[in-house]
């Protein structure tokens, strides 16, 4: 799932987040105000509820205008600091690495595996990250990628009905110039429906991480292992073309 990390292009938190372990009772003492909810499960649900809905901010505005600007919560199963301040969000972003590491939820690190661009840390992402920029250049950008920009979005504009839903038409775009850039594949049956398979990962992200009690979860796994095996027969089929 190395190819993970480019193709996450809907998930955005209106607020840093960052998490906090409360291994002794000093520590707990010094974590800003909020509630912890329901054992384990916390306010996980309150949140995956709110991203369903057109609106999530509320989740994030009540307990704004409850506890501050920076509040803890409970979920995906860690405890959590939320920030919505642009100072603090500067100040961890300014120290990430030293003050900071990023994390992310067991459902998001697990689905992803540990080899995503996302996940890596230090030299070996600062290594990933420059190869990865490197493929963005100017030429390639120029000669190839604002060409197959162009050509999609037409295709789409001709086969649009009178209304449309842009996100979700937004998203369908942009994984399927992913899948030219990467594989060389035009949109095809099998680029749609390695894209909905793809989207089932996705929306695992926002889960509670144990396949016990999360159907979604567990969908998210099976959906991993065909999104895998779909890169996989791509790479090979790029391959044997070249």
């Amino acid at each position: 799932m190395a190819v993970s990390a480019c193709l996450v292009f809907f998930i955005v938190l209106p607020a840093i987040v960052f998490f906090v372990h409360r291994s002794s009772r000093c520590r707990r003492h010094r974590l800003p105000p909020g509630s912890l909810g329901l054992p384990f499960v916390g306010e996980t649900l309150q949140l995956i509820s709110a991203y369903k809905t057109e609106n999530p901010e509320p989740f994030i505005d009540e307990r704004v205008g409850r506890f501050g600007s920076l509040f803890k919560t409970h979920i995906f199963g860690e405890p959590t600091v939320f920030s919505v301040d642009p100072e603090t969000n500067r100040f961890i972003l300014q120290n990430e690495g030293k003050l900071f590491e990023c994390s992310y939820p067991g459902s998001i690190s697990n689905l992803l595996g540990k080899h995503s661009l996302l996940l890596m840390k230090g030299n070996l992402h600062k290594k990933m990250h420059s190869l990865t920029m490197s493929f963005a250049n100017s030429s390639i950008i120029k000669d190839h990628l604002l060409v197959d920009i162009d050509r999609l979005i037409r295709l789409k504009l001709d086969s649009w009905p009178d209304r449309v839903l842009l996100m979700e038409e937004a998203k369908k775009i942009t994984f399927e110039l992913t899948m030219k850039q990467l594989m060389s594949f035009d949109p095809c049956e099998w680029t749609e429906s390695l894209r909905r398979e793809y989207v089932l990962v996705i929306e695992g992200f926002f889960s509670v991480p144990l396949p016990i009690l999360s159907p979604t979860y567990r969908r998210a796994i099976k959906a991993r292992t065909k999104v895998a095996e779909g890169l996989e027969f791509g790479s090979e089929a790029k391959e044997d073309r070249e």
